[in-house]
């Protein structure tokens, strides 16, 4: 039987209803991996509704970056500031969704794909006006599938939505078109421009670039542990 993935618009059809205004403010933010990767000092600037595109060699530090911004490695110096308050307390960290490059043990969850959406929408994202971000990741034919029995494809899938359903305003994405066929990578670009409508902010590492263009996208290598805009 042929799954049947609605139109993004079909999908995405609730009114459009923004989060408060935000900015992220990363200063001169350094430190290190567990495999010895360095942050040597990294600085940008989001506003609501934009992407930080964050490119690189295998090993430059990507993963680490995002990690010392999610508050999982400690950091040997600078800071990262949403709305002026720092990430590393846990009152902030609150505001912030984290998808890493691995699962995890997410298949391990003795949960269907519905009660895992379920499980991480937050009360204040379900009285808003939000979309439906499983139903426009393809998710909607397997709410009632376990997580265990997931492709790998799926998996990432609603791995994405959990992050989406949370109403969390700022997400670091760790290489989430990974996993994904053509079709669904363009579906996530549409999702993420939507999120971003709505006046989320991302930071993306991403081994395409090119596929992530548009307006209030920035993009920048990461080289030598510092960020260089290109």
């Amino acid at each position: 039987m042929t799954m049947r993935i609605p139109a993004i618009r079909a999908a995405i059809r609730a009114p459009r209803s923004r989060t408060p205004e935000l900015f992220l403010d990363v200063r001169h933010l350094r430190g290190a991996g567990a495999l010895g990767t360095v942050v040597a000092d990294v600085s940008f600037r989001l506003q609501a509704g934009e992407m930080q595109l964050i490119a690189g060699r295998n090993g430059a530090g990507k993963s680490t970056l995002l990690r010392l911004l999610a508050g999982l490695l400690p950091a040997g110096g600078g800071e990262a500031r949403l709305n002026g308050r720092p990430l590393a307390l846990a009152s902030t960290r609150r505001e912030l969704g984290y998808l890493p490059q691995q699962a995890g043990d997410l298949r391990l969850f003795p949960a269907t794909v519905e009660e895992v959406l379920n499980a991480s929408q937050t009360r204040g994202a379900a009285q808003r006006d939000e979309p439906d971000w499983a139903d426009a990741l393809g998710l909607k034919p397997l709410r009632r599938r376990p997580a265990a029995r997931l492709s790998g494809g799926e998996l990432q899938r609603l791995r994405i939505a959990r992050l989406l359903v949370s109403g969390r305003p700022l997400l670091f994405l760790d290489e989430p078109e990974s996993s994904l066929d053509s079709f669904f990578v363009g579906r996530l670009r549409e999702v993420l421009a939507e999120a971003r409508r709505r006046g989320r902010m991302i930071v993306m590492i991403t081994h395409e670039p090119a596929l992530w263009e548009g307006p209030g996208v920035r993009r920048a290598l990461l080289e030598q542990g510092r960020l260089v805009e290109g």
